[in-house]
C-alpha cells in the first residue's frame, strides 16, 4: 500500500529533478592548472567559498663536460591549499580574496643539500567564466616564506634558515566536470 501511495510522488520528482539539475550553470568541482606550475582541484563549498588544494612536482638534471663539475639532479615536491572567498558574481566575473598556505621540499641539491619552505600568502584575484565548464583566473598578493636548508659538507652538517617577503602572481584555467 505504501509503494502505490509513493509512486505519484516519485514520478513527479523524476520530472522536476532534471529541471533543477539543468539550472546549475557550472559544476561544483573542477580541475585547475596554473602558473607557477601546479595542478589542483577547485571545490565550491558554497556560493561564497571554495577550497583549492594543489600539487606541484619538478625534476631537474644537469650534465656538464667541465672537468671540475659533476652531473647533478634534484627533485622538488610541493602541496598547497587556498580558501577562496568570493566578493560578488557579476557578468561571469567573480572577484575573491584568499589566504593560502603551501609547503615545498627539494633534494638533493648542490652538495647533497635539501630545502624545506613553508609559505603563507594573502591573495586578491578574479575568476571569469568563459563558458559553463571553463573558467580562467588571475591573482596577486604578498607572500611570507620561511625556509630551512641543510647541506652535508665533509664531516660537517650545515643548517640555514631564511625568511622572505615577496609578491606573488598566478594565472590559470579551471575545467569543471
Amino acid at each position: 500500500m505504501r509503494v502505490r501511495g509513493s509512486l505519484p510522488l516519485l514520478v513527479s520528482a523524476l520530472f522536476v529533478m532534471p529541471a533543477a539539475v539543468s539550472a546549475q550553470e557550472k559544476g561544483r568541482t573542477g580541475v585547475t592548472m596554473g602558473y607557477p606550475e601546479s595542478v589542483g582541484v577547485l571545490w565550491h563549498v558554497s556560493d561564497k567559498m571554495a577550497l583549492r588544494p594543489e600539487f606541484s612536482f619538478a625534476h631537474t638534471s644537469t650534465d656538464s663536460n667541465l672537468p671540475f663539475a659533476t652531473d647533478t639532479s634534484s627533485t622538488a615536491v610541493g602541496v598547497g591549499l587556498s580558501a577562496l572567498f568570493y566578493l560578488s558574481d557579476r557578468d561571469n566575473l567573480r572577484p575573491y580574496v584568499a589566504p593560502r598556505w603551501s609547503y615545498a621540499h627539494s633534494e638533493p641539491g648542490a652538495l647533497g643539500s635539501s630545502l624545506d619552505a613553508n609559505t603563507i600568502e594573502g591573495l586578491v584575484g578574479a575568476q571569469y567564466a568563459v563558458g559553463k565548464r571553463f573558467s580562467v583566473f588571475g591573482e596577486t598578493g604578498l607572500s611570507y616564506v620561511h625556509s630551512t636548508g641543510k647541506a652535508d659538507v665533509g664531516a660537517a652538517a650545515i643548517t640555514s634558515h631564511g625568511n622572505t617577503i615577496a609578491t606573488h602572481t598566478a594565472a590559470g584555467v579551471i575545467v569543471y566536470f
